[in-house]
């Protein structure tokens, strides 16, 4: 909270608008200050915008509402920042998180609703989906994540001088500083990246489920975890094109706890023949030879 709000209060940023970006997919208390209701008793009309996300524009009760919560020369509003925190707090491991981010921008309200849906439609054409819900945190930083050098490479997408705080999957405050200089946008995105944002859901799956394993056995998820999953399941699906759901997760999930699979080309043939001939199976067919595994623990 200290941070975040040193941040939005800082010299730079205190010149800029200070927005916060929330998902109406979410959820929140009916008592909360950020709850819809509450937000128009306590805020004039003009400092709330909807972001009118296309495919949601006939209930925009639903869509993405932008909230001004500092004017440019005036410090944040600490009681709405400060229920943007609990609510982050609370929204752990949540699907739909109702919290999406801190903006600062020169730029009007309106203008900023304007370009958060632009942003969706570009990068949803690029991922080749309808639109692409870009603000989601875990999106957001799957996003990041998955880029092979430059994690901050979308705030070339963002509006000039823009700076962008979210909360990851980590608990960690991320900042997406503005470019430093006017870039084009890009017209392809590496495979990954677009993987990544169409099993979004599938990934995040397994990233909850994994914490609660972890948790199970009294361990924690590591930093690195979240991008081992991403690079297992990538692997599940492109390299031994394995169609069924529970096939790609076990494959993941064995590959966390032993290692490289594929170093072991029993294994190997197993994943192989379970992909043309018998999805689904792949946990069965994986106990069956589970000595193969226990070697592969040994020479980690």
């Amino acid at each position: 909270m200290i941070t975040l709000q040193n941040q939005l209060n800082s010299e730079e940023n205190k010149k800029h608008y200070r927005y916060l970006l929330i998902d109406m997919l979410g959820t929140t208390s009916e008592l909360s200050k950020l709850y819809a209701q509450r937000l128009k008793q306590l805020l004039p009309k003009k400092d709330i915008a909807v972001v009118k996300r296309p495919s949601l524009s006939h209930q925009l009760f639903t869509c993405p509402h932008l909230v001004c919560i500092g004017q440019p020369d005036q410090n944040v509003n600490t009681e709405l920042l400060l229920s943007s925190i609990i609510q982050v707090n609370e929204d752990f491991l949540a699907a739909k998180p109702y919290v999406c981010g801190w903006l600062v921008a020169p730029q009007s309200i309106d203008e900023i609703a304007q370009r958060i849906v632009k942003i969706g439609l570009m990068l949803g054409e690029l991922c080749n989906m309808s639109f692409a819900p870009f603000y989601e945190p875990f999106r957001m930083q799957l996003l990041q994540d998955s880029h092979p050098t430059t994690p901050d490479w979308i705030n070339v997408f963002l509006p000039d001088n823009l700076t962008y705080y979210y909360i990851d999957i980590q608990q960690k405050l991320r900042t997406i500083k503005p470019a430093k200089n006017k870039q084009l946008l890009p017209s392809s995105l590496p495979p990954k990246i677009t993987f990544c944002q169409k099993e979004s859901v599938n990934l995040f799956r397994l990233y909850v489920n994994w914490y609660d394993i972890k948790e199970e056995i009294d361990d924690e998820v590591s930093e690195k975890d979240l991008m081992a999953l991403v690079e297992h399941y990538y692997t599940a699906v492109n390299t031994f094109s394995l169609t069924d759901i529970k096939d790609r997760t076990v494959y993941t999930y064995y590959s966390m706890q032993y290692g490289e699979l594929l170093k072991d080309e029993e294994i190997v043939t197993v994943i192989n023949d379970v992909a043309v001939h018998s999805p689904g199976t792949l946990s069965e067919r994986f106990l069956a030879i589970h000595t193969h595994f226990q070697m592969l623990l040994n020479k980690k």
